[in-house]
């Protein structure tokens, strides 16, 4: 009866935890990031908010397969870069490494919340990327 009582406690309080401003994130098992993702905003661990449009853009590709394409333009000096490697949803947790196989420089926490994925540094949980499901443009393969 008490283990009982213990795990409800577990999942109130995993639930208690996983809100944010009144909606609930939920888990994001891999295959629900497959596909293209282009982002939508970016919030900086000062607050401040960055829009993207088609003059900046972050495009990330997650594919079966455990690889990842990262096509992006965020400086109007620079011209579109594109990156590549591999990567790993597990527990939430999203990590990878470049084609290099150099590791990234840290871990995402993941979530989806109103069909937008959702990603954490877990260096600096206050810095939030929100991406919407997109299909990425052709014109950058």
């Amino acid at each position: 009866m008490m283990r009982k009582y213990l795990a409800a406690a577990a999942a109130a309080l995993s639930l208690i935890s996983s809100c944010a401003k009144g909606s609930v994130t939920e888990a994001v098992p891999a295959s629900s990031v497959e596909g293209g993702w282009r982002l939508e905003s970016w919030t900086s661990g000062t607050g401040t908010d960055s829009a993207f449009d088609d003059s900046r853009y972050v495009y990330l590709e997650f594919c079966p397969d455990g690889s990842y394409h990262l096509y992006q333009k965020i400086d109007a000096l620079q011209g579109p870069v594109h990156i590549e490697g591999s990567y790993s949803l597990s527990e939430g947790i999203l990590s990878g490494e470049y084609s290099d196989r150099q590791p990234w420089a840290g871990v995402y926490r993941a979530s989806m919340l109103g069909g937008k994925l959702r990603l954490e540094p877990e260096s600096n949980p206050q810095e939030i990327y929100v991406y919407v499901s997109d299909k990425i443009p052709d014109s950058l393969r």
